[in-house]
Parts: structure tokens; C-alpha cells; sequence
């Protein structure tokens, strides 16, 4: 096995330890050494792949939307009518989490946790934008747009987990699917947005 592998199986060990001991535990109590624990590896392992439990915890979420959603969505993708069922997924997936979601975005940790989940996913969109649109003239610039998805996204989550609204994970999934579509709509300067485009 390689070193990479060895690395990424290494640093997928700490994110399930994490993960598992947030079935039981509360994400304030938690420390660095209980997950060592539960990964059986030192604790100076922990801090060679994460820099603290919060971005262990970011970086194992992220993890998890990334396999539930797999690649980025398509231009037809964005602009249909309806939200891709891997997108509803995402939704189903936070939904099926919110107990451990509220433990962690309202816990004495959130401040940090919401500060660097929003800068990563607004850097994230930007990216993705910058590729899925190339030769499209942005109207917004695409620092200014990847935000403002970033932060409508993070906060309507947030909302939708800490006040139960009566919404289900596909009905979120559409509301957010049609903001972002308007959103994109304004931000760039498309002739042809149906969804065949």
C-alpha cells in the first residue's frame, strides 16, 4: 500500500471514530483522545491529519456529502425542473443526522465550525462555478454569488434542522433547488438556461 493510501485510510479511521461516538455521545464532551481511542491510534495521530476535533468534524462531514452526492451537478442538473435525487438525498441525509447536526452547529463550538464550513463551501462553489460556466460572462462576481449560495444553503439548513418546520427532505430540496436557480439565473449572463442547456 502506498503512502497516500495509507494516509486517507488512516485519516477515514478517525472520521468513523468521530462519526460513530456521535451516536452516543455529546459533540461538547468529546475529545481528541476519545476518538484516538476509539480509532486505537495515539492521539498525536489525530493532530498529523486534523488540527482539532472541529476540523475533524468538518472534514468527515464533508466526507459523508460527498459520497451521498458524488459528482457535482450538471448544468441540466441546475436548471431543471425538479432537484436531482442525489440532492434530495443530501437533504434526506441531514434530516436522518439532525440529533448530532444540533449538537454541533448550536454547541460551544458552532462559531468556529459555521466560520470554517462556510468559507470551504464558499471556495468550494466558486471553483465548481468558475469550471461549470466557463465561457459564461458572470454578472455577480463569482466570489459574490458562490457566497451567497454558501451562506442561503448553510443557514437554511440550520434553520430547517433547529426549527423542525414541517418540510420534508424533498420538499428542502426544491426550495433550495429553485433560490439557487434564480440565484444563478441573476448572477450569470446565460442565453439559454432551460433544462436541455
Amino acid at each position: 500500500m502506498n503512502e497516500d493510501r495509507r494516509v486517507q485510510r488512516t485519516r477515514e479511521l478517525l472520521q468513523n471514530a468521530l462519526m460513530e461516538l456521535l451516536e452516543t455521545r455529546d459533540y461538547d464532551a468529546l475529545t481528541i483522545q476519545d476518538v484516538a481511542e476509539r480509532a486505537n491510534v495515539g492521539r498525536t495521530t489525530v493532530y498529523l491529519h486534523f488540527e482539532s476535533k472541529e476540523d475533524l468534524y468538518r472534514q468527515a462531514h464533508r466526507a459523508e456529502i460527498a459520497r451521498i452526492a458524488g459528482a457535482p451537478l450538471t448544468r441540466v442538473e441546475l436548471f431543471a425542473d425538479d432537484p436531482p435525487d442525489r440532492m434530495v438525498a443530501v437533504y434526506a441525509y441531514h434530516w436522518a443526522t439532525r440529533d448530532v447536526l444540533r449538537m454541533v452547529y448550536f454547541g460551544k463550538d458552532a462559531e468556529v465550525i459555521h466560520r470554517q464550513m462556510r468559507d470551504q463551501h464558499s471556495v468550494q462553489i466558486a471553483t465548481y462555478l468558475a469550471a461549470t460556466f466557463a465561457g459564461v460572462r458572470f454578472i455577480l462576481p463569482v466570489d459574490v454569488l458562490a457566497n451567497c449560495l454558501a451562506v442561503s444553503e448553510m443557514g437554511l439548513m440550520m434553520w430547517w434542522i433547529e426549527k423542525h418546520p414541517p418540510y420534508t427532505p424533498e420538499q428542502m430540496a426544491t426550495h433550495f433547488h429553485r433560490l439557487r436557480r434564480g440565484s444563478l439565473r441573476e448572477g450569470l449572463a446565460l442565453t439559454d438556461v432551460s433544462p436541455s442547456s
